[in-house]
């Protein structure tokens, strides 16, 4: 075998081997203030066997003011909550 061989062999595995690395996944959940702990309990669970996903429950935020609006009916606007 000639001498660039030698090299090109390890490099190319090298390569094949890091490219197959895979990160493991996750889902989160972000909760605002105020929501019932045992509700998102469930929804952490549904999500789990749904996705057959881990799920991370992300710290909890403060509602914005900006999310609520009373025209019609009094609700929270889901474009700014999300």
């Amino acid at each position: 075998m000639k001498k660039s061989t030698y090299i090109l062999i390890p490099i190319l595995l090298f390569l094949v081997l890091s490219c197959t690395h895979k990160k493991k996944k996750y889902i989160g959940i972000q909760s605002y203030k105020g929501v019932d702990e045992h509700l998102l309990k469930e929804v952490v669970r549904a999500v789990e066997k749904t996705y057959q996903m881990p799920v991370v429950e992300l710290e909890e935020k403060e509602l914005p003011k900006s999310a609520f609006i009373n025209v019609k009916s009094p609700r929270y606007r889901a474009d700014t909550l999300i």
